[in-house]
């Protein structure tokens, strides 16, 4: 049975003189999938992205937190380990999210009104959410 191109099928490809040959990763990637939108699925994430609303402390929640600071007033010489639960407000989107720091109190600074715990981290006082000693 032949065919059409049966002629053809069987011909080395043709070399132009001065012109080395494509390699064949170089020539498929010519027709590989491009993207049109630059940056359309970054912002797609960040809409689909979730944050939190900052919850209100009922008022014996509050005076809870405000025992265990005490608490951890008395101790901060010691040094004591801590579970701090504190909001951190989304830089791009109303909300945030709810993060907890597991670490020892270096110190309580009353003037900027945060827990400064041994690794560097800042906690706000007035982000706190929840507090535990460990």
């Amino acid at each position: 049975m032949s065919g059409r191109y049966d002629d053809i099928l069987r011909r080395e490809r043709p070399q132009i003189p001065g012109h080395p040959a494509m390699p064949r990763a170089a020539r498929a990637a010519q027709f590989a999938p491009f993207a049109a939108l630059t940056g359309y699925g970054a912002v797609v994430a960040e809409v689909n992205r979730q944050t939190e609303p900052r919850a209100d402390l009922a008022e014996d929640a509050q005076a809870a937190l405000q025992e265990t600071l005490r608490r951890l007033a008395a101790r901060a010489g010691e040094h004591p380990r801590l579970a701090a639960t504190y909001f951190v407000p989304d830089a791009r989107k109303s909300g945030g999210a709810y993060v907890t720091a597991v670490g020892a109190l270096r110190r309580i600074d009353e003037c900027g009104r945060a827990l400064v715990l041994e690794g560097g981290a800042r906690i706000s006082l007035d982000d706190l959410f929840d507090l535990a000693l460990l």
